[in-house]
């Protein structure tokens, strides 16, 4: 009884910080972007960058640097409590069997890793000198996007990123975006 209290404070909780969230970002009309498309560098087989366009989010271009990546945050927080509530609730639920548990707790504890190693992540990029960043990984793909607020980024910067996430999440380089927004 009282897991089942928690998850859905829990949920409560996230639900109320999106509302607030887009109030406030819906409320806000000073909101400028010097950028009107990020430029998100992929990484082709030889593993050198190459610069491609790309929009992050439908409408979250318009908004400024602080604001823009409060909103990707929300949106990463809102997926990440989400998936847990899933996993949650098929560990509490009395009909499912004790491999689907295992798995689902498993699959929580993996998430909870993935979550900290993301964290460890960001701090360790936004030491190269980046004002903000923020990274994400799709879990169905597995592939990693990585936003950093700048003006622009150099291909050694880009490089310095790729190998950074590669190095900490052992993931391809093919499969990580890097982008920027100003």
């Amino acid at each position: 009884m009282v897991k089942r209290q928690t998850v859905w404070l829990s949920t409560m909780m996230v639900l109320s910080l999106m509302l607030i969230g887009y109030y406030t970002v819906g409320t806000n009309t000073t909101a400028t972007n010097t950028s009107n498309s990020p430029v998100g560098v992929k990484t082709t087989g030889s593993e050198k960058p190459s610069v491609q366009t790309e929009s992050a989010a439908p409408g979250s271009s318009k908004l400024s640097g602080s604001d823009y990546f409060a909103q990707l945050r929300m949106d990463a927080a809102a997926r990440e409590a989400r998936a847990e509530d899933q996993l949650t609730a098929i560990k509490l639920d009395t009909k499912a069997t004790s491999e689907q548990v295992a798995q689902a707790s498993k699959k929580l504890d993996q998430l909870q890793q993935l979550q900290g190693k993301l964290g460890t992540l960001q701090d360790e990029i936004k030491g190269q000198g980046f004002k903000d960043v923020l990274v994400s990984e799709d879990p169905d793909t597995s592939k990693v996007q990585v936003v950093v607020e700048a003006t622009q980024l150099s291909n050694d910067q880009v490089v310095k990123i790729l190998n950074t996430v590669h190095n900490q999440l052992h993931v391809p380089s093919t499969d990580i975006s890097v982008s920027f927004h100003s």
